[in-house]
């Protein structure tokens, strides 16, 4: 798990990164051409990095040796969704300016994240781990008392001859006496 952490940590740092250095640059062209859905694009881009970057810190602090919480491994297979679809619709508009270099990148991150969801989702939480079943203790009876009955009793709790004999039961042999 600590190493779909540290992906989810490096992947959203350079997300933000590389958004501050396009758009500082005035690498953006839609931008500079005054397109509405560029924004809508870069805020999606935002929200998916912040995801990674929670959700990385998450799945870090909450390892124990049993395995992350579910709270942490749900919050990352919900930022991971949100890394697989950025990283293909990034693909797409590479593939349509012809950078194949960047299309390529793009393949290989979508791999990637693919791969940090198989790993997230086929470890089980802490939760679901079947606990060891130890086996009773034997009790073992005395030779001497084996067979014989238990002493009367005047059917308060914990007295001998009470045992097995609901509370219920017990006031109702007191009162008939």
């Amino acid at each position: 798990m600590k190493l779909v952490a540290a992906f989810q940590i490096v992947v959203g740092t350079a997300m933000l990164s590389l958004w501050c250095v396009l758009l500082i640059t005035g690498q953006v062209p839609e931008v500079e051409q005054g397109h509405t859905d560029i924004w809508f694009h870069l805020g999606a881009e935002v929200v998916a990095a912040g995801l990674l970057l929670v959700a990385g810190s998450a799945l870090l602090r909450s390892a124990t040796p049993s395995g992350p919480t579910s709270r942490s491994r749900l919050l990352s297979a919900f930022a991971l969704g949100a890394l697989l679809y950025t990283t293909i619709n990034s693909a797409g508009y590479y593939a349509e300016s012809g950078d194949w270099p960047a299309v390529a990148m793009f393949g290989l991150l979508t791999f990637a994240t693919i791969a940090g969801i198989t790993r997230l989702l086929s470890t089980r939480s802490p939760r679901h781990r079947p606990q060891r079943r130890t086996r009773p203790a034997h009790r073992s009876v005395p030779a001497s008392s084996a067979g014989t009955p238990d002493p009367p009793s005047d059917g308060h709790p914990g007295l001998p001859g009470t045992r097995g004999v609901p509370p219920a039961r017990r006031s109702l042999d007191r009162r008939s006496r």
